[in-house]
């Protein structure tokens, strides 16, 4: 693996600078009505690509700018380059069509851009989505092409329950689920979805004590960066209060 990098990289001009871009996606899902899609790219030398999508309307920074502090650490730690956006409601459309189609646009354009982005050309993707991202998530994760693993925080049916459903059942790679014990809004259906995933390569499931559905509280954002590597990068001991990085108060 190592050798293959190193001949990708060799002689590519190649940014690590993070940069706002403009893509084009189709809110429809129908490939005739496009529009713009605003992206944060993360660039890293890599051969992975991390997908970051927040729950429903949530912006593309998230609170507290957590979303560009989480991308952030997961290039720090080398777990890979990172592309983020938005979840916007977009009037007109039923938002369970434009969650998974933002998903398309944006894992789509990851791959098509993969060597500006992380300097090689055929990466694997990283999916990590917050309640109705996480969603699009489960709806789309076999679909979508080289995606390795998934990690889904609070995941909800926002995407329609019934593709998120049938996407869990077909997904055959490494299947993460973290839930906290008191989320008052999709209850016990993370692990109901977790116990759905019967084709994954590999899963696990953390319920994390003293967490809502927002992972308000400085001791649960720790949590959830620490999930990132915990699913990403095999980093032992989640959760530990101690480790992660401070997001929100």
């Amino acid at each position: 693996m190592f050798d293959r990098l190193k001949t990708a990289f060799r002689g590519k001009r190649f940014d690590p600078s993070p940069r706002d871009e403009t893509w084009r996606w189709d809110p429809s899902g129908e490939g005739v009505h496009e529009r713009d899609l605003f992206v944060v790219v993360h660039p890293a030398q890599s051969s992975k690509i991390v997908i970051m999508l927040p729950g429903w309307d949530g912006a593309i920074d998230g609170y507290e700018q957590k979303y560009v502090k989480l991308a952030n650490y997961l290039v720090e730690q080398g777990v890979g380059a990172v592309v983020r956006s938005g979840n916007p409601a977009i009037p007109g459309h039923p938002f369970e069509t434009t969650c998974k189609a933002i998903l398309r646009g944006v894992a789509g354009g990851a791959l098509a851009r993969a060597e500006a982005i992380c300097g090689y050309p055929s990466p694997q993707l990283l999916l990590v989505g917050w309640s109705a991202g996480a969603s699009a998530i489960a709806a789309l994760a076999p679909e979508l092409p080289r995606v390795e693993r998934a990690l889904l925080m609070a995941p909800s049916g926002d995407a329609g329950e019934e593709t998120v459903i049938s996407g869990l059942n077909r997904f055959q790679g490494d299947l993460f689920v973290v839930v906290g014990a008191n989320d008052e809004v999709v209850l016990d259906l993370p692990q109901r979805l977790f116990a759905l995933a019967v084709g994954a390569r590999s899963k696990r499931l953390e319920v994390l004590p003293d967490c809502d559905h927002q992972f308000r509280g400085a001791h649960n954002g720790r949590l959830m960066s620490q999930a990132l590597l915990w699913a990403f990068a095999d980093a032992p001991g989640f959760p530990d209060p101690e480790a992660g990085i401070h997001l929100y108060d």
